[in-house]
């Protein structure tokens, strides 16, 4: 190929993409010189690069060269794409290496004849909050990059730690996911004073080298506990001088995480200072509860040298016996879980357990118990046998995250001997589903990026045995446990095992339209992984669907011509109804209630009306799933029998089964599982989703209509994604009109005195806004009587409320929140 004529070659190139990716890759120097050179072919070598994912940074005079994935909507990671954090903080870096810019202090704005508020006014149109009087820090927040050691934690594309090597630092980009690593190598491997590591952040490590700045942009990011883990990487990796500076830029998301960060980096012995930034590049001195949502705060943290020197942990006994004295009084003195979240050996976890019974049964902050640690530190199971016996009802107990101790073993891959003994205590375990709607076989599949071993076969086998169903269940993203397996390269015997248990598993396609077989392919999963995944998907499609005498009706679609949308309809509503579910939501005081617990750390709150009815209320963005939620929503459901029959009674009244019914498969009467309020009052960005899986087609449907007149208000409606043309209809509604065209994003704008109905392939999102009030919607979830489909419904419901009406009527507590504290009222 290198000695073909220039044109031709590219020529060739491009004809052959995608499958020439590789390829380009490979021959990227050479497309690089062609590129430059300005001769034959420059054009078009230019347009393989940026096929390739080769991006340009521009910011004053520099020019940066960084690469995305050609297709990272497809892939599982936050990575391989440019994060705005990381824009903002290459722009501080470059201009701090040309001596531009920098800090607006006191003596900065005394020269331009201002003080630092009027300035910040002027400039800015914020309000100035300065830092606490003891938090004040002189030294300069960003060091000198010429010859400095860099390392930038989290890196993705790496952009910030290549601003430094621009700027004539020693730099090595790091990151947790191996595959990011490799393909960075791969990217710039070529380039001087660049190194490359695989960085885990939950594990602490000895030995490692030490750098004179460490950045970090968006790493303190909820989802994966930066605000916790950071603080003690940067403890372990900062070089302990005066000019060493650890530099962490955030976009605020919540106040609360920032204000953990400084915390933790104060408490590991470091001085930390904190700026706004604004007009994406100027600093000054700000208290973090000062930034506004969205805005962007820079940590600068450096070595209290006098401290520093003392900051060391002292050194373990040497005695066995001294060690596990010593963890049994810390047990007492700190609490079981801060233990186990330390580097206790085993032996001395037992010995902390025999000693006080009672501290199995101590949840920390995130509502995790110490078997829930164990779990997740992969502890023996000796220790987890010990916990259990401590405190039988541990397994059964969720966390903040809607996790039970078997999820945290199947996910960090712990000994089947431990995932055996949990099933054991709690064999339902197998069928709870997290915030995420992921079953443990879910991941067990996926693992965690920290224990990169593959999943144990007896795991999957046990997982499998305790809930068949599992390999069919799918999740928020609309993925199976087969999904992951071919993402995260469980290996063959995975795939294999996973296929055995569904083999209609391989044609399932996420809500990004991704099968198994397209994700392995993605992430470069082996070629026998990805051949057997092949031969499955082709096999599924040719054979009928399991279950298909009742998922016959499931799989019907039905086009709406008013939305262009499938499965969705607009049903008019009687006032008399409506207004007496509003009296319910005024007289119960249920927006207090939302407030009450917007302003809390609390994922829920039981809420009783003076005229008896019970609720309860439910943060959406709680656990794991505040990084999926741009919003302050909460549901408010009715949690006794007699607030339930209130609400059921609008419900009937409201006419659903006359409007509805025809399209859901039933016996003799629409059943409503759940009925509650949806309470917002900001919504910072979309996220589409749909509330069902595919399976339940429409026998199982949402219903939303506002409780006051909303129409004409900006923000807080509906978007959608209207009709795929590659979906089949089974008819339209009320229409011969014919769905065509690929989706796009539309607004339906919620109007009183009508509601919007959808069911399963219904991919939609609260439009972005924000309201000084609380703006309220009643909200039904209902569908078939017949007790046959209830399994895949489900699994679908019961994280927006704790009491479900099955088909035959009996009222019952969610799976969702099986061994949670709230008990039925």
């Amino acid at each position: 190929m290198g000695g073909a004529a220039p044109l031709a070659w590219l020529q060739a190139l491009r004809d052959a993409l995608p499958e020439s990716s590789h390829a380009v890759l490979r021959e990227a120097p050479r497309l690089r010189l062609l590129a430059a050179g300005g001769g034959e072919g420059a054009a078009l070598a230019s347009e393989l690069l940026q096929i390739a994912g080769r991006r340009a940074f521009e910011w004053r005079r520099h020019s940066i060269e960084y690469w995305e994935l050609p297709d990272a909507a497809t892939d599982l990671l936050y990575g391989n794409v440019l994060w705005p954090c990381a824009e903002v903080l290459s722009r501080l870096l470059l201009d701090a290496s040309e001596g531009i810019g920098g800090v607006w202090d006191d003596r900065r704005c005394a020269a331009a004849g201002v003080s630092l508020e009027q300035l910040v006014a002027r400039r800015f149109s914020v309000e100035l909050r300065r830092p606490p009087p003891d938090a004040a820090d002189d030294a300069p927040p960003l060091p000198a990059l010429d010859g400095a050691s860099v390392l930038e934690i989290g890196c993705g594309v790496g952009l910030c730690g290549l601003s430094c090597l621009e700027a004539g630092s020693h730099v090595t980009l790091s990151d947790g996911e191996q595959r990011l690593v490799d393909e960075l190598r791969a990217r710039h491997g070529h380039r001087e004073r660049l190194t490359f590591e695989l960085v885990d952040w939950y594990q602490e490590t000895s030995g490692a080298a030490e750098h004179q700045v460490i950045l970090g942009s968006d790493v303190l990011h909820p989802r994966c506990k930066g605000e916790i883990h950071v603080p003690r990487l940067v403890r372990q990796r900062l070089r302990r001088t005066a000019d060493a500076r650890a530099l962490l830029l955030s976009q605020v998301r919540r106040v609360e995480t920032i204000c953990t960060a400084v915390s933790e980096l104060r408490r590991q012995g470091l001085r930390v200072s904190t700026y706004q930034v604004c007009a994406g590049h100027e600093l000054f001195p700000s208290d973090v509860t000062s930034v506004p949502q969205d805005g962007y705060v820079l940590i600068s943290a450096r070595w209290d040298i006098p401290a520093a020197r003392d900051a060391s942990p002292p050194p373990r006994p040497a005695a066995a016996a001294r060690g596990v004295q010593c963890a049994a009084a810390a047990a007492r003195a700190a609490g079981l879980p801060a233990l186990l979240k330390g580097k206790a050996s085993d032996a001395e976890l037992l010995a902390a357990v025999r000693s006080d019974a009672s501290l199995a049964a101590e949840a920390d902050a995130d509502g995790m118990l110490p078997l829930h640690h164990a779990a997740r530190r992969r502890a023996a199971a000796a220790v987890v046998l010990a916990l259990v016996a401590a405190h039988p009802a541990a397994p059964r107990a969720a966390d903040r995250h809607a996790r039970l101790p078997l999820h945290w073993a199947a996910e960090r891959r712990a000994p089947a001997e431990v995932v055996a003994l949990l099933l054991e205590a709690h064999p339902s375990a197998a069928r709870h589903a997290d915030d995420e709607m992921m079953l443990p076989l879910h991941c067990a599949a996926a693992g965690h990026r920290a224990f990169p071993r593959r999943p144990d076969a007896a795991t999957l086998a046990a997982l499998l045995r305790a809930h068949p169903d599992a390999a069919d269940a799918t999740d928020r993203l609309g993925r199976t446990p087969l999904h992951y397996a071919a993402a995260r390269k469980a290996g063959v015997d995975a795939v294999r095992l996973l296929l055995g248990a569904s083999s209609a598993a391989a044609r399932v396609a996420d809500n990004d339209r991704q099968t198994p077989r397209q994700l392995a392919v993605a992430h470069r999963a082996c070629a026998p992984c990805v051949a057997l995944l092949a031969e499955a998907e082709l096999a599924a499609e040719a054979a009928p669907p399991p279950h298909a005498e009742l998922r016959a009706a499931s799989e019907a679609v039905y086009h709406s011509p008013a939305l262009d949308a499938p499965n969705v309809w607009l049903v008019d509503v009687q006032p008399a109804p409506l207004a007496r579910a509003r009296a319910l939501y005024d007289s119960a005081g249920l927006a207090a209630a939302f407030l009450s617990l917007r302003a809390s750390e609390e994922r829920h709150l039981r809420v009783e009306a003076e005229g008896g009815e019970r609720f309860l209320a439910v943060r959406a963005a709680a656990g794991r799933a505040r990084g999926r939620w741009s919003s302050d929503l909460v549901w408010i459901s009715a949690d006794d029998e007699r607030t339930h029959k209130i609400l059921e009674s609008v419900f009937v009244d409201l006419a659903i089964e006359e409007k509805l019914g025809m399209y859901i498969d039933h016996s003799s009467q629409i059943r409503m599982y759940s009925a509650f309020f949806v309470v917002r009052s900001s919504c910072s960005a979309p996220n589409m989703h749909v509330d069902f899986a595919r399976g339940v087609g429409t026998n199982a449907m949402t219903l939303m209509t506002p409780l006051r007149d909303v129409e004409a208000r900006e923000g807080f409606h509906l978007l959608y994604e209207t009709f795929d043309s590659s979906i089949k209809p089974a008819t339209a509604e009320a229409s011969s009109g014919a769905p065509g065209g690929d989706p796009e994003i539309r607004r339906y704008t919620y109007v009183k005195g009508q509601a919007i109905a959808f069911a399963s392939r219904f991919k939609h999102s609260t439009e972005p806004g924000q309201s000084d009030e609380p703006q309220a919607f009643l909200c039904f979830t209902f569908g078939t009587d017949k007790p046959e489909h209830w399994p895949l419904i489900s699994d679908t419901i019961g994280y927006q409320s704790r009491l479900l009406a099955r088909p035959d009527g009996a009222l019952v507590t969610s799976p969702s929140w099986l061994g949670m504290d709230a008990s039925p009222g």
